[in-house]
């Protein structure tokens, strides 16, 4: 049952909704070419999309040997031309960007998607320069030859690309082809897992959606904890509007200090519920109202586990996932 059904109500009104297309567009991954840390790869991305896309993340191809090895961690920061249009002529421009996005991951071996989560950021139709900045690993590319340029789908194509030396620096290296993808929300309803659990004594607890649940209107939204220690185990089910703030705290909140060491906050809690398991596994449902003005609003999400014997704190926590309300 409900906690506080208020709060989940306000959770949902306060929810940024927007409007938006499909799943995920990819480049190439062959590489050939480098540029080391602090160097940025740029490219037109423009949006087709009628009612625009809202960017989740990124796939990108760590090169692996001039900064960052194998299971280095690296920060990936977004850049963006001012009021749009094309990043050709602002390459070494500074004043012609602002930053929009920020996120990080853990260098993979080259030729192997490495995964990015981002902040989440809307695009409206229309033609933008990004410019990746790649910090603590250094980015693959591929030299361009006409033919491995652009890449398109029905909601939006790019056109690639060049390399600065730092930060919209010089030489610029042109033409070069990003190696990625970019993974986007198109007004679908979409469940989007990220972040680590943290083991207690019958393993790392799960969070997933119950088989065939998505957060459709006018459905019943159900999540599943999977794993817990037996029958009884109180689950506290946290749910929120942000996952990089918690009022004045950054997230993720590392939660050694209290007891529960390699356990972190990953969501802010602005409503909560507690539930019983009846097994290993506990059962959570919310109905999504039938509201248009809610598609594309993100709630994000979280569970921490009762358990006395698992550490100091006498809880565990969930993986986290983010549910963007849609048809």
């Amino acid at each position: 049952m409900l906690a506080r059904p208020l709060s989940w109500i306000a959770v949902l009104a306060l929810a940024t909704a927007a409007s938006l297309p499909s799943q995920s567009i990819s480049t190439i991954w062959t590489g050939g070419n480098s540029g080391t840390t602090g160097w940025t790869n740029q490219f037109d991305l423009t949006v087709l999309a009628p009612s625009g896309i809202t960017i989740l993340g990124f796939d990108v191809n760590c090169e692996n040997t001039r900064a960052g090895g194998v299971g280095s961690p690296f920060t990936l920061t977004v850049w963006i031309t001012i009021g749009g249009g094309t990043y050709v002529g602002n390459q070494t421009n500074p004043g012609a960007w602002t930053s929009i996005a920020i996120g990080s991951g853990v260098s993979r071996a080259l030729g192997s998607p490495t995964p990015v989560d981002v902040d989440d950021f809307w695009l409206g139709p229309g033609t933008y320069g990004i410019a990746l900045e790649y910090v603590g690993t250094a980015m693959a590319y591929t030299n361009g030859n006409g033919a491995n340029q652009t890449y398109a789908n029905a909601d939006l194509s790019l056109a690639l690309g060049a390399s600065t030396t730092g930060r919209f620096g010089s030489p610029v290296y042109s033409p070069r082809v990003w190696n990625g993808a970019i993974h986007y929300f198109d007004g679908t309803a979409r469940w989007w897992p990220f972040g680590d659990g943290c083991p207690g004594t019958a393993g790392t607890p799960t969070l997933a959606t119950a088989a065939g649940s998505l957060p459709r209107l006018g459905t019943l939204f159900a999540l599943e904890f999977g794993n817990l220690p037996g029958p009884g185990t109180l689950v506290a089910v946290m749910v929120g509007t942000s996952r990089s703030m918690w009022g004045p705290t950054p997230l993720p909140f590392e939660l050694t200090l209290i007891g529960a060491p390699g356990c972190s906050l990953l969501v802010a809690p602005d409503a909560n519920a507690l539930i019983a398991s009846a097994s290993t596994v506990a059962n959570f449902a919310l109905f999504v109202p039938p509201i248009q003005s809610l598609v594309g609003a993100a709630l994000h999400w979280q569970g921490a586990v009762v358990d006395f014997s698992a550490n100091a704190a006498g809880f565990v926590m969930t993986a986290a996932g983010t549910s963007y309300l849609g048809n």
